[in-house]
């Protein structure tokens, strides 16, 4: 579950002020070296480092090509021409260049063609015009919590296949689970996209067509050696053997004694101890908020108004506006380089959400239409984790002693987004948090509010578009 000012903020940050923001000069393309690059293609593989919580993955894929640049990201429709970086090639050494300007990187070509990092190994794809009949698999995990911190561990699994004919057909089964393991384990399956209907692919280019008759495109890229393997954009995939479709959590607890002596927590009264713990009436009451702190050296503030169901977020450099996202009921719009568009029916259903999560969520007529999956309460530190379902999605929400909400964990578009609150503060009847840390996937932006107003009187020109 997202915070209501935190959760759809990185995304805020990073799409609508990047364009106002400066960007750092672009190296040069470095000059190419005489000799024919001998890397040309697709190659891939994958990094296992320990991680706070487990095992990390990260995935590394490039795209080499002769004219001396690359590409890395195949999730983006132009991976074929798009310029990450450049390369030179002198003997067996790779000398990559980042765009970023980030220092180079050196890999080593290897006899078998294949090419070494030092503490990966990237392997050849093969560019392809057909599918063979595979069943594909791609696991995930993430979490947060757990061993060494103070928080429970809660942990998000996914699991997608495709299963394709050879012929031009294929099915689909994306499936994902919310797990909190502790003395208990709680959570659910939710199944996302369960379907399949048929494709073509060209230069690996697959089109997929579902039953529905919608569309959509996706990198393909396959090798039989060293296993099976597939790269769908950008994402590695692997021969499916399991045909149970055993979900993770049961694998997770395999070999372990489940404690079921005690009665379970009851998830609907840790919200309602959750709701008394950030105001109780104060908070079921509130019409309005406007808050106002800083991310990165910009300035942000929000307006937000709960009987007119608004929402602005303005971002500032100094005097000068940046960029402004704001929903009105169903509508919803972006102000940017001074000009106005709509927002993407994705952005207006991410920004609609924070009306009923993360604190507003807690309000009393909200936490009755809240669908309860599961509850756990740690011994050891009085934490309590609830799994629920809201608007067809699932939330985990951490509360900490005290029954303020703590932490919280959910998935966008199959990317875990983590929200970590600290810094409580009583605001005229109201407790709510002055920072918090929210993680999308690989990216984190920590917010800081210097002030907060509850319900101020919010003048209907501040919802205006910018002269």
């Amino acid at each position: 579950m997202k915070c209501i000012f935190t959760a759809i903020l990185l995304l805020v940050f990073l799409n609508c002020v990047a364009a106002q923001v400066k960007p750092k000069p672009q190296i040069p393309i470095e000059p190419k070296t005489s000799a024919t690059p001998k890397v040309n293609g697709v190659y891939g593989g994958i990094l296992l480092p320990p991680g706070i919580n487990g095992m990390t993955i990260t995935t590394y894929t490039y795209y080499f090509r002769p004219d001396g640049t690359y590409a890395t990201e195949f999730d983006k429709p132009d991976w074929k021409t798009r310029v990450d970086g450049t390369y030179t090639l002198k003997g067996k050494t790779i000398t990559l260049s980042k765009m970023s300007g980030k220092k180079p990187d050196t890999m080593e070509i290897k006899d078998d063609g294949n090419i070494d990092d030092g503490s990966y190994t990237l392997h050849k794809l093969n560019i392809m015009n057909s599918v063979p009949a595979k069943r594909l698999e791609n696991k995930s995990a993430s979490s947060v919590g757990g061993m060494g911190t103070e928080m429970t561990y809660v942990g998000v699994f996914s699991n997608r296949i495709f299963i394709f004919d050879g012929k031009g057909g294929f099915s689909n089964d994306d499936s994902r689970t919310v797990a909190v393991i502790g003395e208990n384990i709680g959570g659910g399956n939710s199944k996302d996209n369960v379907g399949g209907g048929t494709y073509t692919i060209k230069d690996s280019v697959l089109t997929l067509t579902h039953k529905n008759g919608t569309t959509d495109t996706r990198s393909f890229f396959y090798a039989e050696k060293p296993e099976v393997i597939a790269l769908i954009n950008g994402s590695f995939y692997y021969e499916y053997k399991n045909k149970e479709n055993k979900n993770e959590p049961a694998k997770l607890n395999k070999g372990k004694k489940e404690t079921r002596s005690e009665v379970a927590p009851d998830g609907l009264k840790i919200l309602q101890q959750a709701n008394a713990a950030h105001g109780g009436i104060k908070l079921d009451n509130l019409k309005t908020l406007r808050m106002a702190g800083s991310a990165f050296g910009l300035n942000l503030i929000l307006f937000i108004d709960l009987v007119k169901q608004k929402i602005r977020y303005e971002f500032s450099q100094g005097n000068n506006l940046a960029a402004i996202e704001q929903v009105e009921g169903d509508d919803g719009w972006q102000w940017t380089n001074k000009k106005k568009l709509p927002l993407t029916e994705k952005r207006l259903i991410e920004i609609k959400k924070s009306f009923n999560t993360g604190l507003l969520g807690l309000r009393s007529s909200l936490i009755k239409s809240i669908s309860i999956q599961s509850a756990e309460i740690k011994k050891e530190n009085n934490f309590r984790t609830v799994i629920a379902e809201i608007g067809g999605e699932k939330y985990a929400m951490i509360f900490d002693a005290e029954n303020r909400l703590v932490g919280e964990v959910s998935v966008e578009n199959g990317v875990r987004q983590t929200v970590i609150s600290k810094d409580f503060r009583n605001v005229t009847g109201l407790v709510l948090p002055y920072s918090s840390t929210v993680t999308s996937g690989t990216k984190k932006l920590t917010i800081v509010f210097s002030s907060i107003e509850v319900n101020p009187v919010i003048n209907e020109n501040i919802w205006a578009v910018p002269n």
